[in-house]
């Protein structure tokens, strides 16, 4: 009988336990479950290169529980940038583009850093847009303007190339 006490016990705690821990992440639990399964999922995919399997589940896993870590909007803006640079149409590009543009919108939602992600947005479309040098350069001013002294060093000299090079098109112009 004591025994029985003992394992009742001990499967009312797991229960209590797991609908806690499974209630952490989401609005309920089954947002955390799926958001531990996906999150597990992309994450096997991610290590093995294979970002395309890997987007479904990280996708999904950002959108049951944003807030769950950083890495996942580490990890998903290499997962967009490999999908852009693999992508067969225009079209494609575009989509993975705007979405990697948005994630950083929705990391500083999660986590803040503003500046330090406007200036992000700024990298990665000079990166895969450089004739946009005027979104190009607003983009490094608005995270300069935000950011002030904590704005990453990093992006001080790519600011400073933006410049360079939004005044070169207008010259052009």
């Amino acid at each position: 009988m004591k025994r029985f006490i003992t394992v009742l016990l001990f499967i009312a705690l797991s229960n209590f336990a797991f609908e806690s821990y499974a209630q952490k992440y989401g609005d309920s639990p089954e947002d955390s479950i799926n958001c531990l399964n996906n999150n597990s999922l992309y994450q096997e995919f991610y290590q093995q290169k294979n970002y395309k399997d890997a987007y479904r589940p990280w996708a999904q896993s950002l959108e049951n529980c944003p807030k769950y870590h950083i890495n996942q909007y580490i990890r998903g803006a290499v997962i967009l940038k490999q999908l852009y640079v693999a992508a067969e149409t225009d079209e494609d590009r575009a989509r993975y583009l705007n979405e990697l543009m948005e994630l950083y919108d929705k990391r500083t939602e999660a986590f803040g850093d503003e500046a330090n992600n406007i200036a992000r947005k700024a990298k990665d479309l000079s990166d895969f847009s450089p004739e946009e040098t005027e979104r190009i350069f607003n983009l490094y001013s608005e995270a300069a303007e935000k950011g002030g002294n904590d704005l990453s060093d990093q992006y001080k000299p790519l600011y400073l190339r933006a410049t360079f090079d939004h005044l070169l098109a207008i010259k052009a112009n």
